[in-house]
């Protein structure tokens, strides 16, 4: 039996997916695993999908809770059973990482998915019905596996989180507490450690030696010193400084070979396995691109960019030209079908009886005639001539559309990789910065 639930995400999906991926949780991460991103990038092409959409909102995705009865199912079953539920619900039309927890008497699957569909860039959809079905698939899944299923469930239960145990992560306190322990390596000091909470969405004040720390929506505020002794000021200043301690990545303009950087990075045994993992893949795509600066990385960016409008612009037309063909093709062939009444007609020096017997067909072929004109169609242009030219330029729309689809994945792996750089590196000054703008303003316009 599976007991499900479903939030929203509106702030960090980072943050979230670095709860759920916790080694400590996952038996060293053995248990996790992702579709259709990267488990360490996922928040960054999360985003990338996002930017292609119309209308997001400010859900930024969705995390799905599968909770088993003990000693119900083992771990590696869990984890079949809530992928197979995660793309069913979603129609594998949404990117997401999922990851068993096995630190509970009861094994349960978290599952962060973007909001966003990669396929068609709509929003998932949450009707009022959305509980009921996902209790019906969850429970189609585990029947499936010889699971236990509730066959006439209570209307009133236990409060999910009360159930899962999981109230002291959800707690606006726990959640200041992981958000600072995430920034703590991106920070070089106390002060940039409180802007980029700020960027967070949390307020920042002083009282007295405390900091009070207020989330944007929350009513009350959190002090500093209700953290606990590892939140203090004095402490967190020796976090951030033994953060620091090891040899820093400076990639300041083009000073440094970034793959001699990251090679130094790999030879480092500080790094954890999340960092590491990170690392190694934004090592071996710069390489396999001989990208070895940042004025490199960002010159691959805008051309790329550049290459995805202008094939996009060039589908555009192609798709223009063939709709233009089709609408003269079919007034071709209309006039072609009733050009030899229209010629009886007219050697009956248009007859009013004839024309009254044949009204439709002298109706259409005039009005494509017409058409045809106004459209400075050569009259010596037949139906079979469009349907030749359209089937030419449909082949060349194929070869195009593979290759913009290309250049677009491309864009979207390399811009990923620029951010990981970014946070690999804690610069963001740099890398990529003006190319992010150039990215969204070349590649996602009109599409």
């Amino acid at each position: 039996m599976a007991v499900t639930k479903i939030t929203n995400i509106r702030n960090s999906v980072q943050n979230s997916i670095n709860y759920i991926i916790n080694p400590e949780k996952t038996d060293g991460g053995f248990y996790v695993s992702s579709y259709a991103c990267g488990i360490y990038t996922a928040d960054l092409e999360f985003a990338h999908t996002a930017m292609l959409g119309t209308r997001n909102g400010t859900v930024k995705a969705e995390h799905l809770m599968q909770s088993f009865v003990k000693n119900d199912v083992d771990a590696a079953t869990a984890h079949k059973i809530g992928r197979e539920f995660a793309l069913e619900l979603t129609d594998s039309s949404h990117e997401f990482v999922i990851a068993t927890h096995v630190d509970k008497e009861h094994i349960h699957n978290h599952i962060v998915f973007n909001a966003i569909s990669f396929t068609d860039h709509r929003k998932f959809e949450r009707p009022n019905s959305l509980i009921r079905k996902m209790c019906r698939i969850s429970d189609e899944i585990c029947a499936s596996y010889g699971l236990s299923v509730i066959e006439n469930p209570r209307k009133r239960a236990k409060p999910y989180f009360i159930y899962m145990g999981l109230a002291p992560y959800h707690s606006k306190r726990q959640q200041l507490k992981d958000t600072i322990d995430s920034l703590i390596p991106l920070s070089s000091s106390f002060d940039e450690l409180m802007s980029r909470l700020k960027d967070e969405g949390y307020t920042v004040k002083t009282k007295g030696r405390y900091y009070i720390f207020k989330k944007d929506d929350a009513k009350t505020g959190i002090n500093i010193k209700s953290l606990g002794q590892n939140y203090s000021y004095d402490q967190l200043q020796k976090r951030i400084s033994s953060a620091h301690t090891g040899e820093t990545l400076s990639v300041k303009g083009d000073k440094k070979d970034l793959l001699i950087c990251l090679g130094d990075m790999l030879k480092n045994d500080s790094a954890n396995a999340i960092g590491r993992k990170q690392i190694l893949d934004t090592y071996d795509f710069l390489k396999s691109r001989s990208i070895s600066s940042v004025s490199m990385l960002n010159r691959a960016l805008t051309d790329l960019a550049v290459s995805v409008k202008d094939k996009h612009s060039s589908l555009r037309l192609l798709e223009d030209e063939m709709d233009k063909l089709e609408t003269i093709g079919e007034n071709l062939k209309k006039r072609d079908m009733y050009n030899d009444i229209y010629a009886a007609y007219l050697k009956q020096k248009k007859s009013a009886s004839f024309k009254e017997a044949h009204i439709t067909q002298i109706t259409i072929f005039e009005s494509s005639c017409r058409k045809l004109a106004q459209m400075k169609v050569d009259p010596s242009m037949r139906y079979a001539d469009t349907v030749k030219k359209i089937n030419e330029l449909a082949v060349k729309k194929e070869a195009l559309y593979d290759s913009y689809k290309n250049d677009l994945s491309d864009l979207k792996k390399l811009d990923v990789i620029s951010k990981s750089l970014e946070r690999l590196t804690g610069d963001t000054k740099d890398v990529s910065k003006n190319s992010r703008k150039k990215i969204k303003d070349l590649a996602v316009e009109n599409v």
